[in-house]
């Protein structure tokens, strides 16, 4: 191993135990570092995994036995011999001693808190930007499929047609097609906006393929509705502003205390009302959700630590 593959790796475990802990700053610092070069994903995710799987086999009871039998569950992109000598040097570096026991690749979670965004970079090199108050979590058996449990993410996906990505958003499933897109999960409602190539929506006995400029919203009834966007204005969250087509207030609301980090909720009176327009975020909440109601001709009030729009 070259003086440079050993510094790689030397980074990469470092990151392993730095992420344990880590805050915006870190997270931040963490995704220019794997950019920065291809070799560092290669590096780190390995490691990841295994220190991962450290982690479960802490949790698990210990043996009565003596020797552990080692038996696969399935099979991983690299050797068993490989992975004892990785797991090892990362509970040197933490000063553990454990029992290495056989299990399933963990899930890996993302997640942000209401008003605060993040990007990161999956195992594939896809690029993945979360909004506020976002869960996704990646299958660690399949690094090409993830569950948006909810919130909102930005997909620029890496293709490949011998293994498309999936995203599972509750019932449905989007299948890329080369595609840059965004997806958003709001309990049983969910919208998806395609910036680049084409993404198929597929759920039950509905399959749907959605172009640049195609937009769909589910309602947390089924019922699903089609429109347009200027592919321009998909994520625009991530420029500071967003924008509307006949959304329903509720899904604004949503989208409202997501990316400012305050909750927002409605009056009865308000529901299936719909709202067509841009709203910027630039500015202190109070303003942005003022600003906002304003705009949808209702009344913002305060409503214990965060906002409640109702009838002028």
């Amino acid at each position: 191993m070259t003086d440079a593959n050993n510094r790689i790796r030397q980074e990469a475990l470092d990151w392993v135990i730095r992420l344990r802990h880590a805050d915006a700053a870190d997270w931040a610092a963490f995704d220019a570092w794997l950019g920065a070069d291809s070799a560092h994903a290669d590096a780190y995710w390995p490691l990841a995994t295994a220190d991962a799987d450290v982690a479960a086999a802490l949790a698990q009871p210990l043996p009565s036995a003596e020797v552990i039998a080692l038996e696969p569950v399935r099979k991983r992109r690299w050797l068993a011999a490989a992975l004892l000598p990785i797991a090892a040097s990362i509970a040197l570096a933490v000063g553990l001693w454990w029992t290495l026991a056989p299990g399933a690749i963990p899930d890996t979670v993302f997640e942000t808190r209401a008003g605060e965004t993040r990007e990161a970079s999956l195992p594939d090199g896809t690029r993945v930007a979360l909004n506020g108050d976002t869960r996704l979590v990646l299958e660690g058996a399949d690094p090409r499929r993830v569950r948006l449990e909810r919130g909102e993410a930005r997909f620029a996906v890496v293709h490949r047609a011998d293994a498309p990505f999936v995203v599972s958003v509750g019932a449905a499933q989007l299948h890329d097609i080369g595609t840059v897109f965004d997806v958003v999960r709001d309990g049983a409602a969910v919208r998806v906006a395609v910036a680049e190539g084409a993404v198929q929506y597929r759920e039950d006995a509905t399959s749907l393929r959605l172009n640049p400029g195609d937009s769909l919203t589910r309602g947390a009834n089924g019922t699903i509705r089609t429109a347009r966007i200027a592919p321009a204005d998909v994520a625009a969250w991530r420029a500071r502003r967003l924008t509307y087509d006949q959304v329903p207030l509720e899904l604004v609301a949503a989208d409202l205390a997501r990316a400012t980090g305050v909750p927002v909720t409605l009056d009865t009176g308000l529901a299936g009302r719909r709202f067509s327009g841009g709203l910027h975020l630039d500015a202190p909440p109070e303003a942005v959700i003022a600003r906002a109601a304003a705009l949808m001709g209702v009344r913002a009030r305060r409503d214990g630590t965060g906002w409640r729009l109702s009838e002028r």
